[in-house]
Parts: structure tokens; sequence; C-alpha cells
């Protein structure tokens, strides 16, 4: 045994005596991240490998989700979702993730890599926060779901392969403050990040959702507590926002981001293996207040859902 997972099970035997199997069960492990980033390898506490038919809310549309073998990662059985306007999520007390939390989940593109796949974080009826891998316009993106609409807080360009299995890590700080990563299959390479700041959903449970050809999903991992970037702070300044904006973040272009940056400076975050950064400009003994800035695309509509009332069991 290898990896997290569950559904596994021992089988002994013995000559001519008669064989035993024990029943299944789960296997977790218990990692740490630190700021600004988790274990780096999917470590964590597992909170959903899909080997049993949990309760789940379906959002927006006709369910196109089911639990197979050929999704797994690990263990027997992984989730496929297809081409669908649902969401599908669960905020049981077993789900329940929360700001200064690490979520990892393991994702391939089957058969073709198109369309999107979103892996939501804080999810309850009202929305859910998403990191999405989205090959139709080849970009990383975090999102902001509130209504199961969609509106981007920062995206970065990135190009996917169909059947690899990547893994989606979603650092998300106290103050709101949120990197999202992009690992290769070995779970430690790191292809891209993207980073943000919102503070209009703090906890909730997990979502997904996906757009196109079949998205296998599976073992979804949290290390709970381990990122407390700061979220007000004061100090000393030696790059701009606009310089960082060159070192792998999303834009530094407005409010939110340059506030990310900060937080990112703060916990000692380094962008793309540099040197630690602060952002300039901050005057001597004044402090950051955190506000509620537009969006990018402040013309963005939201498209309210009706949500379903009925919890439902996938099927296999």
């Amino acid at each position: 045994i290898s990896a997290a997972g569950s559904g596994y099970t021992l089988a002994a035997s013995s000559g001519s005596l008669n064989g035993a199997t024990s029943a299944g069960f789960a296997i977790s492990t218990s990692g740490s991240g630190g700021s600004g980033g988790g274990s780096g390898g999917g470590s964590g506490t597992l909170i959903e490998g899909f080997e049993s038919s949990d309760s789940w809310y379906v959002v927006g549309g006709n369910l196109t989700a089911y639990r197979a073998t050929w999704a797994a990662h690990d263990g027997i059985y992984g989730l496929d979702m297809y081409n669908g306007s649902d969401w599908i999520y669960r905020n049981d007390p077993a789900a329940q993730v929360k700001a200064g939390d690490t979520l990892s989940v393991w994702l391939q593109f089957g058969g073709s890599a198109n369309g999107r796949a979103y892996f939501g974080f804080g999810a309850s009826s009202t929305g859910t926060l998403s990191l999405v891998a989205a090959p139709n316009t080849g970009q990383l993106t975090l999102q902001q779901n509130s209504g199961y609409g969609y509106t981007n807080l920062a995206a970065v360009n990135e190009s996917y392969s169909a059947n690899h299995w990547y893994r989606l890590e979603v650092d998300w700080g106290t103050s709101g403050s949120i990197i999202g990563k992009l690992f290769d299959s070995n779970g430690t390479t790191l292809l891209q990040q993207v980073t943000a700041r919102t503070t209009a959903i703090m906890s909730g449970g997990i979502a997904f959702r996906a757009l196109g050809s079949d998205k296998y999903f599976d073992t979804v991992t949290v290390n709970r507590g381990v990122n407390n970037f700061a979220s007000l702070a004061t100090g000393p300044a030696t790059i701009s926002p606009a310089a960082a904006s060159g070192r792998g973040f999303s834009s530094g272009r407005n409010l939110r981001d340059w506030l990310a940056l900060w937080d990112a400076a703060m916990a000692g975050y380094t962008g793309n293996g540099g040197s630690p950064f602060m952002p300039a400009g901050l005057p001597t003994g004044k402090t950051i207040i955190p506000v509620a800035p537009p969006p990018h695309h402040g013309s963005a509509l939201i498209d309210l859902l009706e949500l379903a009332g009925e919890r439902i069991r996938l099927p296999r």
C-alpha cells in the first residue's frame, strides 16, 4: 500500500488452509504544510476517495457524475464527470474545509484534453470557490462561484495533456489569499500556479463540475490549519506590484492582486522559485485594510441557478 485511499483489503492463505480476506479499510496519511503551501506531495487526511457512495447535492442541472474503476488514481473507484451544467457538492461535517487549510485532488482528462475541470472548496447551497483546469482557454483559473455562477478572480496560461494525471492543490490562507497549484503526475513537480484573494467564502465543503469530455477526479485530501497568511502587516518594501506581476502571479494591477501579493510576501512566498520579496508602496507605519474591490471584469454577470433540495448518491 503506497497511497491514501479507501476500499483496501488484506488477504491471507497458507497451503491447504482456507484463505481469509479482511473487510475493506481506508488509508490516510498525516502531513503538514508550511506558510504558503502544503506538503507538496498531496499527503494529508483523506476526506473523499469515492470508494463508497456518499451523499451529494446536485446544483444547476441533471447529474452527469458517477463512480468508475477507470477513473481511479488510488483504490478501486474514482469520480467520472462529463459534459453538463451540474455541480455536485457535499458539505457534511466530514467534508468541511476552511481558510487556513491545504486541499489536494488528482485529476485526469480522459480521452481528450478539452473543456474545463472544476475543483470546488468552501461549497454550500449558496456557492463555492474553485480552482479550474481549463484546456478550452489554455488557463489555470481561480473563480468565485457565488450562486454557482462564474466570476474569475485570476488566471494564468497553461496547457494540458489527455490521459495524464495531474494534482490540483489549493493553499487557502486564513486572510482569504489563495494559491492554486498544478502539479505533474508525480505529485511534486510544480507546473503552474495562480494567486487571488477573496473573503466572500471562508469555509464549506467540496464540489466538482466538468465541461467537455470525461474528467476523472480522485483522492481528495486536506492538511488543516497550515496556511496562516498574514492579513494585516507593515514592513519594508523592495518590489512593486507591477514588477511582481512578472514573477508568476496573475496580474498585480488591482487592489485584490496587490493584497494577495502582500500576503504571499508576509508568508515568505517566493513566486516562481525566486527570492522572497515585498510589495512596494506601503507608507511607514501604515497597515493594509482589506476591502472588497470589484472583480477584474466588473460587467460580468452571475447566473443564479436553482438549487436542489435533495441529496443524491452517485451511481456506479
